[in-house]
């Protein structure tokens, strides 16, 4: 970050920021509403975001976790029966994830709902603002991934 950030650079962290307390609040409601936190939901959707079984390890980096907080949310999901665990076939000191046919209903049922927060927050957007803004966004996203690793 050597050099100073422009206002308007502050100013989109800022706003950033503010949109994705808002989303929280608007998410988590509807998690509650079924018995869910937020944690979980990001849980169960990056093993659903995963083409194949993901790692312990490679789902922690994802959500942005400690290995022993996932290890405590893996517990609760696998308890819940939303996930399952396997030694992995090609190295056994590692664990694979994936969900179960619950947890993928329950993603499923709760993205559906959760639609209804993403047209509220799009409603006054064109469809090339959205698709610019999701491009802008994942670039942003990226970069900042790339910083952490």
């Amino acid at each position: 970050m050597g050099a100073k950030q422009t206002t308007a650079e502050m100013n989109l962290a800022a706003q950033i920021a503010i949109l994705s307390d808002h989303i929280s609040v608007a998410v988590e409601s509807k998690l509650r509403e079924q018995g869910h936190s937020l944690s979980t939901f990001q849980l169960l959707s990056t093993i659903q975001s995963s083409e194949a079984n993901i790692t312990q390890a490679e789902l922690a980096q994802r959500i942005g976790i400690t290995a022993a907080s996932l290890c405590e949310s893996l517990k609760n999901a696998s308890n819940k029966g939303l996930v399952e665990q396997k030694l992995s076939e090609t190295d056994r000191r590692a664990k694979r994830v994936s969900l179960t046919p619950k947890g993928r209903k329950l993603i499923e049922k709760t993205l559906g709902e959760l639609d209804s927060v993403n047209r509220q927050m799009l409603q006054g957007l064109t469809p090339k603002q959205q698709s610019d803004m999701v491009s802008l966004l994942t670039k942003c996203i990226d970069s900042l991934a790339k910083g952490r690793r």
